[in-house]
C-alpha cells in the first residue's frame, strides 16, 4: 500500500511467485519487483524478524540506482514506524531486512547501458544525414531531371543511392560492437545474428528516414538541418 501511495512508483501487477517476474522485467514492463515472504503479517505482529526482497532491472543503471534509492527509503521509514511502536530504542534493522538483487547487471556499471545506446545513436546519425543528402543533391546539381529520362527504374535509383549507406552502416555496427566488448568490455551474451538482423532493419528505418528528408528539402543544407 505504501509503495502504491507513493508518487514515485505505480503498482504494474501483483503476482504470487518469484518466478512470475521474470517476464515483466525481461519485457521492460517493470523496473523493480518486490517479494513478500509467506507469513510476513504474522511475523511483523509478532515482532519476528522478517526478510523482504527488491528485485531490480539493472540494465538502464541510472534508472534502477534511483528506484533502489526510492525504495530502500520507503522499507526503510516503514521499518523505522514498526520498531519505534514497539520500543524507542529498537532499530528498523531489526524489523526488516531489506535484500536487494539486481538482475541483468548486478554491478550497476553504466557502460553496459550506454555503449548499447552509442551504437543506436550512431546509426541514427550516420544514416540519416548521409541518406538525406541522396535525393537533395541530384536536385542542386540539376541532374535529377536527366536521371528521370535514362532506363533507370526508380526503385533502382534508390537502392544505388542508399545501398553504400547501408553497407557503411553495418561496418558501423560491427566497428562499435567489437570496440564495445574488446575495448569497454561489455558482455554480448545474445545472439549475434539476431543483433545483426535486427540492425539492419533498423538501418532500413533510419536509411527511409534520411530519404524523405532527401525527398522534401531543396537544398543540402535544408536536409542536413532536417536531419
Amino acid at each position: 500500500a505504501r509503495f502504491d501511495a507513493s508518487p514515485y512508483f505505480t503498482i504494474v501487477d501483483t503476482v504470487t511467485t518469484v518466478r512470475e517476474i521474470d517476464r515483466y522485467l525481461q519485457r521492460g514492463d517493470a523496473s523493480i519487483a518486490l517479494a513478500i515472504p509467506a507469513g510476513y503479517g504474522s511475523a511483523v505482529q509478532s515482532g519476528t524478524p522478517v526478510a523482504l526482497q527488491v528485485v531490480a532491472d539493472g540494465s538502464d543503471s541510472n534508472s534502477t540506482t534511483v528506484a533502489l534509492g526510492y525504495a530502500t527509503a520507503l522499507v526503510g521509514e516503514y521499518a523505522s514506524q514498526i520498531a519505534a511502536a514497539r520500543a524507542p530504542s529498537a532499530q528498523a534493522g531489526q524489523v526488516i531486512d531489506l535484500r536487494v538483487r539486481v538482475w541483468f547487471n548486478s554491478q550497476l556499471e553504466s557502460r553496459f547501458f550506454m555503449i548499447p545506446g552509442v551504437l543506436a545513436l550512431l546509426l541514427l546519425l550516420v544514416t540519416a544525414n548521409l541518406a538525406a543528402m541522396a535525393i537533395v543533391r541530384e536536385k542542386e546539381l540539376g541532374t535529377l531531371e536527366q536521371l528521370n529520362v535514362t532506363p533507370l527504374r526508380r526503385w533502382e535509383l534508390i537502392v544505388g543511392k542508399l545501398l553504400p549507406y547501408g553497407v557503411i552502416a553495418l561496418i558501423d555496427v560491427l566497428l562499435v560492437t567489437a570496440v564495445a566488448v574488446f575495448w569497454f568490455e561489455v558482455p554480448l551474451r545474445g545472439s549475434v545474428a539476431l543483433l545483426l538482423a535486427m540492425s539492419l532493419i533498423y538501418v532500413l528505418c533510419t536509411l527511409g528516414l534520411g530519404l524523405f528528408i532527401s525527398t522534401i528539402s531543396d537544398t543540402q543544407q535544408q536536409a542536413m538541418m532536417t536531419a
